[in-house]
């Protein structure tokens, strides 16, 4: 039982960010499987670390390059398939996505049963300043998860104008297309996201390409909304679009 009680407080110190009492847990010198160890659900301090954005008072990036400087593995996967990087990128913390990246975290990782990667996250999620870290460390920004989205379909479904933008400056293909046949532009479309869309467009986004049910990205809005992002609306309405 105390073995227990100590390590939730191992855990906890490292969720709550709280550099002391990690110093105290994890001295120089500790064994490092002490380091290591994991909970029930298969996280280490590490993990707990990165997964939790940091409040006012808080040290998680302090206590992610402590718990890397004492060589806690920055690769180890918990039961859940997810890597300390993926936390950090799915909570937006890039300083610690860069510390990460710097202790050899594998940059494209995928997660166990989604595929996804931290980059896939991040765009989900608008975290801009990981988005750039992780591309800046040479992120592959066409990689496809498992629904055969890419880094764009998620960032242009969700609105996420300034991340697209990055995407569409590093020459992804702007026409992928996911298992349901929908580009970025059928997502931004449907979603009703015009910045997106207009950024989706002027980088040759195809108004024309049809879904697995036959819908164009224009079929997938009302006219009002294709009339303002895009000219070539005026001249093709969503029930010739669909029927093209």
């Amino acid at each position: 039982r105390r073995q227990s009680n100590l390590k939730e407080l191992r855990m906890e110190a490292a969720r709550d960010g709280n550099l002391a009492a990690i110093r105290q847990t994890y001295p120089e010198g500790c064994d490092i499987e002490y380091l290591n160890r994991k909970d029930e659900d298969g996280r280490t301090a590490l993990h707990w670390a990165c997964a939790n954005k940091p409040k006012a008072g808080q040290s998680h990036a302090e206590c992610v390059a402590y718990l890397l400087e004492r060589r806690a593995n920055a690769t180890t996967v918990d039961d859940g398939g997810w890597c300390p990087l993926l936390s950090a990128a799915s909570s937006g913390n890039a300083d610690i996505v860069k510390t990460l990246l710097d202790a050899n975290a594998k940059v494209d990782f995928e997660e166990a049963s989604s595929q996804c990667t931290a980059l896939h996250l991040a765009c989900s999620k608008g975290h801009t300043e990981v988005v750039k870290a992780l591309i800046h460390a040479g992120a592959n920004c066409r990689l496809m998860d498992g629904n055969n989205q890419t880094p764009l379909h998620r960032a242009a479904g969700t609105g996420r104008s300034r991340i697209v933008e990055l995407l569409l400056s590093e020459g992804v293909d702007v026409n992928a297309r996911d298992k349901e046949g929908n580009t970025a532009l059928h997502l931004a479309m449907y979603e009703q996201q015009e910045e997106s869309c207009v950024s989706l467009i002027r980088a040759g986004a195809s108004t024309t390409i049809k879904n697995n049910e036959g819908e164009t990205p224009l079929a997938l809005a009302p006219d009002s909304f294709c009339e303002a992002v895009t000219p070539q609306s005026r001249e093709l309405p969503r029930e010739q679009a669909r029927r093209k």
